[in-house]
């Protein structure tokens, strides 16, 4: 309809260099451009692919308990992820985030539980954990200082 156009907004475009919105470039992912850049036009398609098809906001974020804290001396690392992740899109995340190299991952369902606040009754949601073994020798460092 031509007439209700006028109330459409235009499209912002994106500047040049800069990504899609909540894009976050590692360093490795740097790396792996300026590699690319000297690489055939082919190399450069599917490396783009490959590094498109595996979003980031997969990991919400680390859970940190007395009990995981202990297994990050053993290179196992527990990540809070979202319900409908696997383990290929787990390690692969991990991969792409901190640059190390995923042995096995571990996943863990906690189911939605009833909580009683007065009277009133409500729902915690359901939680998935993952649980990463690193390659040996591999560490990361999530919470210095803490």
């Amino acid at each position: 309809m031509g007439w209700f156009d006028i109330f459409k907004k235009g499209k912002k475009k994106e500047e040049p260099g800069k990504g899609a919105v909540g894009s976050v470039q590692t360093v490795a992912e740097k790396k792996a451009v300026a590699d690319l850049a000297e690489k055939k036009p082919e190399a450069v398609l599917t490396a783009i692919k490959e590094t498109a098809a595996i979003p980031l906001h997969l990991i919400r974020g680390v859970h940190v308990t007395e009990k995981s804290a202990g297994r990050e001396q053993f290179g196992v690392y527990t990540f809070i992820v979202d319900d409908g992740v696997n383990k290929n899109e787990v390690a692969k995340a991990v991969q792409r985030l901190y640059g190390v190299h995923p042995i096995q991952v571990r996943m863990v369902r906690l189911p939605a539980k009833v909580v009683h606040y007065g009277r009133l009754t409500g729902k915690r949601s359901v939680r998935k954990h993952a649980i990463v073994t690193l390659k040996k020798g591999e560490t990361l460092t999530l919470h210095e200082g803490v």
